[in-house]
């Protein structure tokens, strides 16, 4: 996903903000890879692609939900802390939301049945 390397440049003492913890960094960093996914999701349903937005929020979940699993020490993914993927998702459902589409709960079972529906 991101660069370890992008830690070391957000996280630590920082100018301005002051002392910046090394997970609210890379929380950070996967929101703003995740955030074009997001626009462009809105976008397509506010041209009436209802269809390809409800496909590509799909996509962003099952890839969230793909990496739940194995996250590897060291990653960002790690170091945004072992709820990152689960609030991520949430991201997409509310974009879905606010663009007045939503996916079968079914759906949504298969890809987090430990948690209902995300």
């Amino acid at each position: 996903m991101a660069e370890v390397d992008q830690l070391s440049h957000r996280a630590g003492r920082v100018r301005g903000p002051g002392y910046v913890h090394e997970n609210e960094a890379a929380y950070e960093i996967l929101e703003e890879i995740l955030r074009p996914e997001l626009d462009d999701l809105s976008r397509r349903a506010a041209l009436g692609l209802h269809d390809a937005a409800c496909q590509m929020a799909l996509g962003l979940l099952r890839g969230l939900a793909n990496c739940r699993e194995g996250v590897e020490d060291g990653t960002v993914l790690a170091y945004a802390g072992p709820d990152v993927t689960d609030d991520l998702a949430w991201s997409v459902r509310d974009a879905l939301s606010k663009a007045g589409l939503d996916l079968p709960d079914d759906v949504l079972e298969d890809l987090w049945p430990d948690s209902g529906s995300t």
